[in-house]
Formats: C-alpha cells, sequence, structure tokens
C-alpha cells in the first residue's frame, strides 16, 4: 500500500496525473481506510478538472477520519474552483473546526470570502494564516492585494516585499509589485517587473498592457501592438 501511494505522490509532483490517479485508487483499493490515499486522490482528480469524483474522494476521506481537517480543506477547494463560495466558506469552516491552527484553512477561508467580496472577514482570515505560517508566502499577496485596492501603496508594497522574499516565483506578488511600482512612477523598474510577471502569470493581461503603453511612450510602436494585442 505505502509503495502505491508513494508513487502516486512522486507522480503527481512530476505532473504526471493520469499515473498518479491510478497509483492513489490502487492504495485506496488496499486499504479503504487510508486517508493520506483519498485525500491525494482528491487533490490529484481536482487538478484533472474532475470535480465530482474529487468530492466522492475527499467525502469518503472524511468518513474515515471524521475529526481529519484535511478532506474539508480539499472539499473547500473544489468548491472554490467550481465558482461555489458559500460551500466553500463552508467546507473551509469545518476544517478550521477539526484544527484551528491549521494556517492553509485559514488562508483559502481568506480566499473565498475575497471572491465572496467580504473583504473584512477576508483581512481576518489572511492575518491569520500569517500569524500562523509566517513562512508561507500567499497570504502576504493576498493581504498586498487588499491593501492596494483600498489604495494603501505602501502597505501593499511592504506586503508584496514580503511575498516576494519567501518565493520569488510567486507570479501574483510579482505582479502586484509591479503595479505598486507603476503607480509610484519608477516606470523603468516597472517595465522589468511587468516583464517578470508575464513569465509567472502570462495569462493575466495587465503586465502586456502596461508594457503596451511604456512601448508606446516610447514609440516603439511594433512592441506597443503586439503587447496590446496580447492584453
Amino acid at each position: 500500500v505505502s509503495a502505491w501511494y508513494l508513487l502516486g505522490q512522486a507522480q503527481q509532483h512530476a505532473g504526471k496525473l493520469e499515473a498518479s490517479r491510478h497509483s492513489h485508487q490502487k492504495a485506496a483499493a488496499l486499504d479503504k481506510n487510508h486517508v493520506s490515499a483519498r485525500n491525494s486522490l482528491g487533490d490529484v482528480l481536482r487538478k484533472m478538472g474532475d470535480h465530482e469524483e474529487a468530492l466522492v474522494s475527499y467525502e469518503s476521506a472524511s468518513k474515515v477520519r471524521a475529526k481529519h481537517p484535511t478532506p474539508y480543506l480539499g472539499m473547500g477547494n473544489v468548491y472554490l474552483a467550481a465558482g461555489k463560495i458559500k460551500e466553500a466558506i463552508g467546507a473551509f469552516k469545518k476544517a478550521l473546526d477539526r484544527d484551528p491552527l491549521a494556517a492553509p484553512a485559514h488562508y483559502h477561508l481568506g480566499e473565498a470570502y475575497l471572491q465572496a467580496e467580504n473583504k473584512e472577514s477576508a483581512l481576518e482570515s489572511l492575518q491569520e494564516a500569517v500569524q500562523l505560517a509566517p513562512n508561507f508566502a500567499p497570504p502576504y499577496q493576498k493581504l498586498g492585494d487588499l491593501h492596494f485596492e483600498n489604495g494603501d501603496v505602501a502597505q501593499a508594497k511592504s506586503l508584496y516585499q514580503k511575498a516576494l522574499a519567501l518565493d520569488d516565483n510567486n507570479g501574483p506578488a510579482q505582479l502586484g509589485w509591479a503595479n505598486v511600482l507603476w503607480v509610484e512612477g519608477a516606470e523603468n523598474a516597472a517595465f522589468t517587473a511587468y516583464r517578470r510577471a508575464i513569465n509567472l502569470v502570462p495569462q493575466h493581461p495587465t503586465p502586456y498592457f502596461r508594457l503596451g503603453q511604456m512601448y508606446q511612450k516610447l514609440g516603439r510602436f511594433a512592441e506597443a501592438i503586439a503587447s496590446l494585442e496580447k492584453a
């Protein structure tokens, strides 16, 4: 059982999701009480976009070990990805009922509150995540976004710096940092930051738009057109 589970974990980290799904299913079939295999199977199915089967796997894990928070964290992430915000908030709260010190649950609950446009509750949850896991970068980035949207550029800048110090490949934090530099009028630094943001979050339109503006200002119209078309 352990061999199938560990194989599934290795395959998941390598991005071989179909193979990982098979290995975790084997582990779960051989040991009906293997909660970690069922949770990991749910994670793989969620990444594959099979939300319905992911929920089945997480729910089976919760029945095996009702006091374990991880299945509810997984359910919450499935609901969040599916845009079912109310259900996501409920699932994350169940995870926290089982472990109030679970920093990822506080973080994802903050994400859900943000999507529900409940900024006050989001701020509280994200700050709790930072207190519990000060070396975890994503809550700093989300808090940075909150402060930036509220016009507190200095606080947002500090939070983005903390996020990037912990994980310099955090794409949303890099984008936030670039936006701060743009607002501050540091165009040369913003130019570099937006180009790096494109490498990390190539699907986001803002870096292309800002680069297009800067290229146009410099009279580099062909590059401006190319960037703005991507935006």
